[in-house]
């Protein structure tokens, strides 16, 4: 409001002199009076065309010097602004971060001289997932006198990715079923050491006991034994995209967390070398994104990135009946939604029936008794008949909420 205040000062005292001097050429008359009316009046037009001069001229740009980050990471911005005039603009005004954030923008105030060029780096952080197109900045030109004030927009073609964040999932020890007759092992992921898988050369850190001693003496450079793993989890992720599900969304904050869980189950599964697929369904077909190491994972960050919720009802049980169709029994599967319907359920204990492992992950939550009327009475359904129900309200729960996920 002072800010406000302050502009608006000039402005008055402008309107109540033009006021006065205008009264006073008319009921006195004379040259002298005149002469100061005409005069103050082709300052004000020469100001104004200096202006929109300047509007039409000064040119803007905007570069990121960087294509991918994860969300709540900062990005360099590089800013420029080029007078090709020979005039000067002392008084302008530049705001930046526009379509890259959201609230308080930073704001620059600078003057360019006759035919020179400014040029500033920024950091802008980006909390939102998603895909940007344009670099977006206002340029205010202001007056000498602070009468008035003209706004130009600049927006730069740029090519920005922002991926949902990682969270370590340390704590997650998921189990998959085994056929009758196989080796069970407490941990799923464990190396069977009587079956190599492949050899590769030495990084720092690896243990010098699985050194191939005989192929490195041969080629004349350390090579490291990999070996198979026994564990025989597989798990399909079910992100409901649904965009009646997420009627209360209006931040886009529950679809951020929706993604965040499922990159996050992603990278945890695909770095010890299991089985994962990623269920998304867009307007017309399912789409799924599969790995089984840690490669795969850029795919993955690559989908998650464009997710929104904007799908009729009904997808999230497609994408459910493609996992089903797709997979066996030792798979599992987690369907990552802010809300459950009846017919959501009935999926995921036709999968509990079929001798499938299914868990659920309810986005918005603190707890089961968070949920309300229909829904409630669903969830305890589900929990009688074994499914795994798990509560994420906020991305700080979420390593601590996944690891009790079975």
């Amino acid at each position: 409001m002072y800010r406000q205040s302050a502009r608006r000062a000039p402005r008055r005292r402008f309107a109540l002199l033009a006021a006065l001097l205008l009264a006073a050429a008319s009921l006195a008359g004379g040259r002298a009076l005149w002469f100061l009316a005409y005069a103050m009046l082709a300052a004000v037009l020469v100001t104004v065309v200096h202006s929109l001069f300047g509007l039409g001229s000064l040119k803007g740009s905007i570069k990121a010097l960087a294509i991918g980050i994860a969300a709540g990471d900062e990005l360099v911005l590089s800013y420029e602004i080029k007078n090709p005039t020979a005039l000067t603009f002392p008084l302008l005004e530049f705001i930046e971060g526009g379509g890259f954030t959201r609230g308080a923008k930073n704001s620059r105030f600078l003057s360019l001289e006759p035919r020179s060029t400014q040029r500033w780096e920024s950091l802008v952080r980006i909390e939102r997932r998603g895909k940007y197109h344009y670099g977006e900045a206002e340029l205010v030109i202001r007056d000498i006198y602070g009468l008035f004030a003209l706004r130009k927009r600049i927006r730069s073609p740029i090519s920005i990715t922002v991926y949902p964040r990682i969270v370590p999932l340390e704590r997650l020890r998921p189990e998959g079923l085994r056929q009758l007759g196989e080796l069970l092992v407490g941990d799923p992921f464990a190396r069977d050491l009587s079956e190599l898988s492949s050899i590769r050369p030495y990084q720092d850190g690896d243990p010098l006991h699985y050194m191939h001693w005989r192929l490195s003496a041969r080629g004349g450079e350390p090579l490291i034994k990999q070996f198979a793993r026994r564990g025989d989890v597989g798990l399909d992720i079910v992100l409901d995209s649904e965009l009646a599900h997420y009627a209360s969304d209006s931040d886009g904050r529950l679809a951020d967390l929706g993604a965040e869980t499922a990159i996050s189950l992603v990278d945890y599964l695909l770095t010890r070398g299991a089985q994962c697929r990623l269920f998304l369904s867009s307007s017309t077909r399912t789409i799924a994104t599969e790995g089984r190491d840690a490669s795969a994972l850029p795919a993955f960050l690559e989908a998650l990135a464009d997710f929104s919720p904007r799908d009729a009802a009904g997808s999230s049980n497609a994408a459910l009946a493609t996992s089903r169709a797709a997979s066996d029994r030792r798979t599992s599967t987690v369907l990552i939604s802010p809300t459950l319907s009846r017919a959501t359920a009935l999926s995921l204990i036709q999968l509990k029936l079929e001798g499938r492992r299914a868990a659920l992950v309810c986005l918005g939550r603190h707890s089961l008794h968070a949920a309300r009327g229909t829904e409630k009475d669903i969830m305890r359904v589900l929990k009688a008949e074994g499914i795994t129900i798990i509560m994420v309200d906020e991305r700080k729960e979420l390593g601590h909420a996944l690891s009790t996920l079975r």
